[in-house]
């Protein structure tokens, strides 16, 4: 086994396995040791990598081509649904890819939410929970729905007391809720409302608005284990914000932000949590085609920025991705990016860039989506101008 980053989510779900229940006894003891250990290996297999380097993803069985599909990691498989074509069509389906086996399965369609851009989705720990986003016509729909990949099904959640509906809104999960913030409703005027959905008890709570950030949508939001931190996005003018604001589910109250040594405001960026440390990355103004090449650290102990260097760092880029590998953020994709540019890893420890191998990666996009395994990034789909939606992904070992 090489190349192992067991980060966040990864280890819980990875060592649900782990151990034996005491007690056991005889044949039954012995059949379900026997299948603790097969479904551990199964799970550790998925820590493994061929890299270093990109390796294709199987096309056979892939979805339809693509562009703003979310994506969940569960521990075996990277779940994708919905998303738009490029006439602009919504969608309802998805489907599941095994970096194990390279293989694809679809999701089922039948009683699946309606085709819809612009929601979000979260991994529970045993399903992935789908909320918000726009429809073809008609109101925002302010309805979610779980899909549960053991049995191929979809349930809806209760709608009693939901938030407005709403599009290019953020949603993380907690540990124990989802919680959904921001974005556009109906009106286009963004917003700075929430909820916490809490799938224990089929429930939603409401958000405290007091001292919460300004309006705002295209923002990002990340969980820190105790907190959730939005920062950026368009605000109500359309221009790049600067603010951010931490969010404490136990108490229900916000917590400001500074601003000083913050980057310049900006949407379309990324965020990442690093265990002690936010970081933002890229994005642009919200106004121009301009992107940036910077972003910024921001420690909420010390309540503190300090800027990312751009030395030997990514051009600048909007709608790419990230993810953070446990020692390093992962940049890839996006626009003005270029064909044959490669993405860049940010170490946390020297504060430095370097390069991603460009050999075997896919074809450059943007609008794509991409996980974190625990061993290796998986991006699918997504568009370029001279090649449309792709149904198409790679796989990126450090």
């Amino acid at each position: 086994m090489r190349n192992v980053h067991l980060v966040g989510l990864g280890v819980a779900l990875l060592c649900a396995h782990c151990g034996g229940s005491p007690g056991r006894e005889g044949a039954e003891g012995e059949a379900e040791a026997e299948a603790e250990a097969e479904a551990e290996a199964e799970a550790e297999g998925d820590c493994e990598s061929s890299g270093p380097g990109w390796e294709a993803t199987q096309g056979t069985g892939a979805p339809l081509s693509r562009s703003s599909p979310t994506a969940v990691w569960t521990g075996t498989e990277m779940i994708v649904w919905g998303g738009v074509q490029a006439a602009g069509q919504p969608l309802a389906s998805g489907g599941r890819y095994r970096p194990l086996d390279d293989t694809w399965l679809p999701t089922t369609t039948d009683p699946g939410p309606g085709a819809r851009m612009d929601h979000t989705a979260v991994w529970t720990g045993d399903a992935m929970i789908i909320w918000g986003g726009s429809t073809t016509a008609g109101p925002l729909p302010s309805d979610g729905f779980r899909y549960d990949p053991d049995d191929d099904s979809w349930q809806s959640i209760t709608a009693v007391n939901a938030p407005e509906g709403r599009r290019q809104h953020t949603a993380l999960w907690t540990g124990t809720e989802m919680i959904v913030w921001g974005g556009r409703p109906q009106s286009g005027i963004p917003i700075a409302t929430g909820a916490r959905y809490r799938p224990g008890t089929n429930t939603w709570v409401e958000m405290e608005t007091l001292g919460a950030p300004e309006p705002r949508y295209f923002h990002t939001a990340v969980w820190t284990g105790t907190e959730m931190i939005v920062w950026g996005g368009a605000g109500s003018a359309g221009a790049g914000i600067q603010t951010g604001a931490s969010y404490d589910p136990a108490g229900n109250s916000w917590t400001s932000m500074t601003i000083d040594g913050a980057p310049a405001g900006r949407c379309r960026h990324t965020a990442v949590w690093t265990g002690t440390d936010l970081i933002v990355w890229g994005g642009y103004d919200c106004f121009t085609a301009g992107s940036f090449e910077s972003g910024g650290r921001y420690s909420p102990d010390l309540d503190g920025w300090i800027a990312t260097t751009t030395t030997d760092g990514p051009g600048p880029r909007q709608g790419h991705t990230a993810v953070f590998t446990g020692t390093e953020m992962l940049i890839w994709g996006g626009e003005e990016a270029g064909f044959g540019t490669p993405g860049y890893a940010y170490d946390v420890s020297s504060f430095a860039w370097s390069p991603m191998a460009l050999e075997g990666a896919p074809t450059p996009r943007t609008r794509h989506s991409m996980v974190w395994t625990c061993a290796e990034m998986i991006v699918w789909g997504g568009s370029w101008a001279s090649i449309g939606d792709t149904d198409t992904g790679g796989r990126y070992s450090p």
